[in-house]
């Protein structure tokens, strides 16, 4: 089996087991959306938003991947100034599941992933998200100012390692 084709897989059958919905179809697709902020890391929103419409495509459109912005449509400059039109602001209650990309370290003024955190409003909106969280690299500090990780195993880049936000999070260098 292609890497790929696994990963598509994977992506699919994770996405119904983490909604809890084995009757997710094209009629009622599972709903990830997928953040886009002001510095956020092209690779982390891009590759899981490519993944999931793959698997989409070959799930019979049993997934619905959307990018989002965090508050309204609008366009967006990633960490290295690619400038991105996000055509949907984030809508808790049209969200089974939201994936929240890294965008650069969380301690760092000025980062995409600093600014963020420092949006108390979207954290509280965060918090009181009931749906499937999922954090990609320094995006899992966004769930953690949330509340999200407390007392659960969680993995981020090492450069979070020092974090006050890091209870149980687990740093890692990839590469």
């Amino acid at each position: 089996m292609e890497r790929r084709t696994f990963l598509q897989a994977s992506a699919l059958s994770a996405g119904a087991l983490a909604a809890g919905a084995p009757s997710v179809s094209a009629a009622s697709p599972l709903r990830v959306h997928v953040l886009a902020y002001e510095g956020v890391e092209e690779l982390d929103f891009i590759a899981p938003l490519d993944v999931l419409a793959k698997a989409a495509f070959r799930g019979g459109g049993a997934i619905r991947a959307t990018l989002v912005a965090k508050d309204k449509p609008g366009f967006i400059t990633t960490s290295t100034g690619v400038r991105i039109d996000v055509p949907v602001g984030w809508s808790p209650q049209d969200a089974d599941i939201l994936v929240v990309p890294g965008g650069g370290p969380h301690d760092l003024p000025g980062s995409g992933l600093y600014r963020l955190i420092e949006d108390k409003a979207f954290i509280r909106r965060l918090a009181r998200f009931d749906g499937v969280k999922v954090g990609v690299c320094t995006g899992v500090m966004a769930l953690s100012a949330a509340g999200f990780t407390k007392g659960r195993p969680a993995t981020t880049h090492a450069i979070a390692k020092a974090s006050p936000l890091v209870t149980s999070v687990h740093a890692t260098r990839l590469g």
